[in-house]
């Protein structure tokens, strides 16, 4: 079994990615780790995302290194991230939800298949806060595309503010 401590730096979101070991392994990591039961479906799960919310603990268990599979349980991780922060899917927050996906997937990506995801990011992708605009300065020189909520290089945090570059 291995476990990867990987960590959303906006949100300070947690997550255990356990891999390399069969369900009933992770099975018993979690319950026994945090007195969560995670059900009986040993012959047919092949990946599984598990939030303790009330303990800010997250897992997710990917048996096959199968990229839908993957993709699958990020985005049932991002939904679940973003509606923890108030964060609610619409045209307004669509971005939000692209980007904390992009930025989960590569990093699960790096982690456990490097050989399929490369190093030299095509963009600094990071996992955005959504918010209030009022504030926002883009300090890299970016120019300001409204409706949109990324802002790569600095990381400012925007509310429906793109900062392009």
């Amino acid at each position: 079994m291995k476990i990867l401590n990987l960590k959303d730096p906006v949100y300070d979101f947690k997550l255990n990615l356990v891999v390399e070991c069969d369900y009933d392994e992770f099975r018993k990591l979690v319950l026994d780790n945090d007195q969560y039961d995670c059900g009986d479906f040993a012959d047919e799960t092949v990946g599984m995302y598990v939030p303790i919310e009330d303990k800010n603990v997250y897992y997710m268990y990917i048996r096959d290194m199968d990229i839908p599979i993957i993709a699958h349980e990020i985005l049932h991780m991002v939904f679940d991230m973003l509606t923890s922060k108030g964060l609610s899917l619409s045209d307004s927050s669509e971005e939000a939800y692209t980007y904390s996906f992009e930025y989960w997937m590569r990093l699960i990506l790096t982690k456990i298949m490097p050989n399929i995801v490369s190093q030299k990011m095509s963009r600094p992708v990071k996992p955005i806060l959504y918010g209030d605009i009022s504030d926002l300065s883009c300090t890299n020189n970016s120019a300001y595309k409204h409706s949109s909520t990324y802002c790569p290089d600095s990381l400012i945090y925007s509310g429906s503010a793109h900062c392009l570059y």
